[in-house]
């Protein structure tokens, strides 16, 4: 599987590329989210792991301007606060094919993005 993820944060790339790679997985990451839509766009990804909050442009904003172009990519919608996001408007959460609220365990995140993934 390729997955992608966008995070400001440079730490939470590195790491979670380096756990993804660890896990057989094709990873890679952008924590600039004014490119994302664009290195989306032009790139096939299976998954991509984007987090909510960003200076500019939020990850739902993203989502949404990549998933119709992107019909075969799933998109799982990473925060640190789930209240903000259980807020957002639900036909916008409903861009996200998952929630993964940080911190997470990574014990249980394969099998996590697994089943997102195979839930076509």
């Amino acid at each position: 599987m390729k997955i992608l993820v966008v995070d400001d944060e440079s730490d939470i790339c590195e790491f979670l590329v380096e756990f993804l790679q660890d896990h057989n997985f094709t990873a890679s990451s952008i924590n600039n989210p004014s490119m994302a839509e664009d290195y989306i766009n032009n790139n096939q990804f299976d998954l991509v792991i984007i987090d909510y909050h960003m200076p500019k442009l939020s990850g739902l904003e993203i989502i949404a301007k990549t998933k119709q172009q992107n019909k075969k990519t799933k998109f799982v919608l990473m925060s640190g606060n789930a209240l903000d996001v259980s807020k957002t408007n639900s036909s916008k959460i409903e861009l996200a094919d998952g929630v993964l609220e940080k911190p997470f365990d990574c014990d249980s995140l394969v099998s996590y993005l697994e089943n997102i993934y195979n839930n076509k």
